[in-house]
């Protein structure tokens, strides 16, 4: 997670271009109808109530792993599960974790 937080916060490459090219995004609908974008190995998704993540994720024989970083909380999330499907990563896993982590739920 400190490399996706470097990344973002602009402390990773020489030149503030670069960062600026990777998240570059274009729109890449997506076949769950959640808004997508892809920039250089980056991907954007705004998800149900308006979160924007932006990281990474992949799947290879018996498990997918993810790590984004959300903007406005200023939070990296990283996992890993054993499944190859993603779509159960995102709406079954990922969006009950980041509903729990919104600042009303952890008071």
């Amino acid at each position: 997670m400190a490399f996706l937080d470097a990344v973002m916060a602009g402390q990773f490459f020489k030149h503030q271009e670069t960062l600026e090219e990777v998240l570059r995004f274009v729109d890449a609908p997506d076949e769950n109808g959640v808004p997508y974008y892809y920039g250089l190995a980056m991907e954007k998704y705004v998800l149900p109530g308006g979160i924007e993540i932006i990281g990474h994720a992949g799947t290879t024989a018996g498990f997918a792993s993810i790590v984004y970083y959300l903007p406005a909380q200023k939070m990296t999330v990283s996992m890993v599960i054993n499944t190859q499907d993603l779509a159960s990563v995102y709406f079954k896993v990922l969006l009950p974790v980041l509903e729990a982590l919104k600042p009303a739920n952890l008071s």
